[in-house]
């Protein structure tokens, strides 16, 4: 069995730093939202999250739910 590891630095230098933690993982609440109106975030990239491709698809669909909501709203 082979697992390729490519890190644990996620590539979110580009974001704003005010929705960063200091390991440079998006800061989200339960619905993926940041402190930035209309910018959410998902999987690997976000705080407390466990790495992992089911999780980070879950992660997708609450907050893709939670966008739909607001739309509808």
């Amino acid at each position: 069995y082979i697992f390729v590891f490519i890190g644990n630095q996620p590539a979110t230098a580009f974001l704003p730093k005010e929705i960063l933690a200091d390991n440079g993982e998006i800061i989200v609440n339960k619905n993926g939202e940041t402190s930035i109106s209309g910018l959410f975030a998902a999987g690997d990239c976000v705080n407390g999250a466990i790495k992992q491709v089911v999780t980070a698809t879950g992660m997708g669909a609450t907050a893709a739910l939670k966008i739909k909501k607001d739309l509808d709203s």
